[in-house]
């Protein structure tokens, strides 16, 4: 159910993992509701498990990529949206029944580790997604889109091209000599706990 819902938008999956969960569609709705307020989502409402319009049901795009980087924590949502496709067993399907992944992102980079599709007919085509380089981990929301995995993936190139990691202290490596008054030395050396990177645009200097 998690993967029909994750992978291909099952609305009816979003339905009966929210029973199970919730005991009902309200009960599950007002998790959601309670979840969001702890998360400090300030601009979302939740009405229902699977997103359709509904009056008084919305998010706003800084809240999805809040509510994505909380939820990628979790190894198994994490590793359940990371995933192009998947066979299942199916009744009348020999080889198996293969979940092909709505994200087509996951197709065209191969940094891209997940996140998810959405559409609706107030909302348009929509697309939270996530690259991952160097262990840093990048989020992008794209909502009412004609083009959501062109833009998201211009945007990620635009955000390689522009900002780069720099190694600002290295670990373990001293920086400076700290004078010492009444010791042994006259001074101690200060070196980083651990290294220090930054993220700066290409052309501004180190500080």
């Amino acid at each position: 159910l998690l993967e029909m819902a994750l992978m291909r938008s099952g609305n009816d999956a979003a339905v009966a993992l929210a029973i199970h969960v919730g005991g009902s569609v309200q009960g599950f709705v007002d998790m959601m509701n309670r979840k969001a307020l702890d998360l400090g989502l300030t601009h979302s409402h939740f009405t229902n498990p699977h997103g359709l319009d509904e009056d008084s049901h919305h998010q706003s795009a800084r809240d999805v990529a809040l509510l994505t980087s909380y939820a990628l924590r979790n190894q198994t949502f994490a590793s359940i949206v990371a995933t192009p496709e998947k066979k299942v067993p199916r009744e009348g399907y020999q080889d198996g029944y293969t979940i092909q992944n709505t994200n087509q992102l996951l197709r065209m980079r191969a940094d891209c580790v997940g996140v998810k599709t959405g559409w609706t007919g107030k909302a348009g085509m929509c697309l939270v997604s996530a690259v991952q380089r160097h262990g840093r981990r990048y989020v992008a929301v794209i909502l009412g889109s004609e083009d959501r995995f062109g833009e998201a993936n211009a945007m990620f190139d635009w955000v390689f091209e522009t900002y780069v990691e720099r190694v600002v202290v290295g670990g373990g490596l001293t920086v400076a000599q700290a004078p010492l008054r009444g010791g042994e030395a006259s001074t101690v050396a200060v070196a980083g706990a651990e290294t220090l990177v930054a993220v700066l645009h290409v052309e501004d200097p180190l500080p």
